[in-house]
């Protein structure tokens, strides 16, 4: 006899699917709104309870169909909310970056339905805070170099909460926060089934699990903020003068950028040695968007510059090299030459070697960007198939920049005549932690970041929110000062703790000038900056060794029969 659905359970069945991803949906804004601020007040704690409506409705997906729509809902709506300005610049570009991170980021929770029918689905969402950890080390930023789909720079709005980050680095902050989700699901869940059993005893459970929640997630952080702002500070050294100029014009824009983004550089440089001493000078990437020790002219005239000012100059600028062998993606391209998004040191004693003695500087200490922005510096995989390097998506600019490599750390006399070795990072650089670790794992005594937020435009200030995020993170995890100059906003400094100090306005026109702390004390993280995703590793290998042949679990409240008053 054959089974016939009827059209009021297809019905059923069709609005049940559309409420769960409703449901999933919810979540995901949750976590988009995450990354944003309303009136300058973070909405970081939205993440916190994110994932708790998506954990409802892949309870009760059966099928790895709607597993798979529920995790990919809510994958491309946070992502939506995150990326807006990529889709707004390039609808095609946005949309398919939208579309193929909707599915990587949704990889973690696949494993949960792999591990369902084994060993119960609340049993395998336990698995899922050892699982992100080692997908955000291992899959977002070494293999597809794509750490933007990070579900945890949005706690960075709250450092008082997460200076535990000098210890496990931006891995941890992922177990926290899913490990809080599941925690609030699980209560919510048991919740529900004891008002079905005996309501009365629901207000005393409540009360236990909140107590639980705070003494567990929040109450350790919070003690460990207080001991590290009480015992690290005997370890920093002096502090130094640094401005941060923003040009408030978008170096994308190079047919004129000489003529009023550079120009408008020195003004505000001329502007801030006149308001008072400072020990160095701090330009955004692309402050000299051509080949600076090629450019006899620019050359020349920023040496006469700096020494007028008697401060070195940190810039982005671009390095070029010339090539004997040419590589397979650069006779594709037409190309002899190689070039490297770059930043160097200009001090004055450099200056007048090169202008008083004529110098040779081809060999000047520079710094290549090690991290490159995909489809738009670069194409993956375009070295080995050069036709790939089409599907760039040009932002203006340079495109089909190599992967830097060489020094990590320039090196500056101040007022006072002390050395300091700073390390300069380029933008996309600050969303890898390689960036700052293998740097203040040594003398390094404070970072540079050197960024272009304009090219995705005015209209949202998403970008712009995440970028002070990742600074933030790179500041607690290494410890370290960070002066942030940006072409178009936001320009602020973050101290060792990553608070965040000297903010520029939003596509302002100006300068900030701040004492930074120095430092070369080198934290746990800077050491052993891949110990945390191990320490993962072993836990979940460690669970399926003491797992038993019956492993599911079901919410105890179920097994209890209902109690009858006397």
């Amino acid at each position: 006899m054959q089974n016939h659905s009827s059209p009021n359970m297809n019905a059923t069945n069709t609005n049940n699917l559309f409420l769960s991803l409703s449901l999933s949906a919810i979540g995901g804004i949750q976590l988009g709104l995450a990354t944003n601020e309303v009136f300058g007040v973070p909405l970081s704690p939205l993440a916190w309870f994110c994932l708790v409506p998506l954990f409802f409705s892949l309870k009760k997906a059966e099928s790895a169909l709607h597993f798979f729509l529920h995790t990919y809902v809510f994958s491309a709506l946070f992502l939506s909310l995150v990326l807006t300005a990529f889709v707004l610049h390039s609808f095609s570009g946005g949309f398919l970056l939208i579309t193929i991170g909707a599915l990587v980021f949704s990889i973690p929770f696949w494993a949960v339905y792999l591990f369902k029918s084994k060993f119960g689905f609340r049993k395998s969402l336990f698995l899922l805070p050892l699982i992100w950890p080692l997908f955000d080390w291992f899959i977002i930023e070494r293999m597809l170099a794509i750490p933007i789909l990070s579900i945890n720079v949005n706690q960075a709005a709250l450092p008082w909460l997460i200076q535990y980050i000098d210890i496990t680095g931006y891995t941890g902050i992922s177990f926290w926060l899913i490990a809080l989700n599941i925690f609030i699901f699980c209560m919510l869940d048991d919740g529900i089934e004891l008002r079905k059993i005996n309501p009365t005893t629901l207000f005393a459970f409540s009360g236990k699990r909140f107590a639980i929640l705070f003494s567990v997630f929040f109450l350790p952080p919070m003690l460990y903020n207080l001991y590290v702002k009480s015992t690290l500070p005997s370890s920093f050294g002096d502090e130094i003068r640094v401005s941060v100029v923003q040009s408030g014009y978008p170096s994308y824009e190079t047919e004129d950028f000489f003529e009023i983004g550079f120009m408008q550089l020195i003004t505000v440089s001329d502007s801030l040695i006149a308001a008072g001493a400072t020990d160095l000078i701090v330009w955004p990437e692309g402050g000299i968007p051509t080949d600076f020790k090629d450019s006899k002219e620019i050359k020349n005239y920023l040496f006469q510059k700096v020494l007028e000012w008697e401060t070195p100059l940190l810039t982005g600028t671009f390095d070029s090299e010339s090539l004997h062998q040419i590589p397979s993606l650069q006779q594709y391209l037409g190309r002899d030459y190689k070039v490297y998004n770059s930043a160097i040191m200009i001090t004055p004693q450099l200056a007048w070697m090169a202008l008083e003695e004529n110098m040779d500087i081809s060999r000047l200490r520079v710094y290549r960007k090690q991290n490159l922005m995909h489809f738009t510096e670069r194409v993956p995989l375009s070295e080995t198939f050069p036709v790939l390097s089409n599907l760039i998506v040009d932002l203006g600019g340079e495109t089909h920049i190599s992967e830097g490599s060489g020094p990590t750390s320039l090196r500056f006399s101040t007022k006072n005549q002390s050395i300091i070795d700073v390390s300069p990072i380029i933008c996309w650089d600050l969303l890898f932690t390689s960036s700052s670790s293998n740097s203040t794992a040594s003398e390094v005594q404070f970072i540079a970041a050197l960024t272009n937020e304009s090219p995705l435009g005015d209209t949202f200030t998403t970008t712009a929110h995440e970028m002070k995020s990742f600074t933030r993170l790179r500041s607690i995890e290494s410890r370290r000062s960070i002066a942030k100059s940006s072409t178009t906003g936001y320009s602020f400094f973050t101290d060792p703790f990553g608070n965040v100090y000297g903010k520029l306005p939003w596509y302002s026109v100006g300068f900030s000038t701040e004492n930074i702390t120095l430092t070369t004390h080198a934290s746990l993280y800077s050491r052993f900056p891949q110990a945390f995703p191990y320490l993962c590793l072993f836990g979940l290998i460690l669970f399926f060794f003491t797992q038993n042949k019956n492993p599911k679990t079901e919410p105890k409240f179920k097994k209890r029969k209902k109690s009858t008053p006397k």
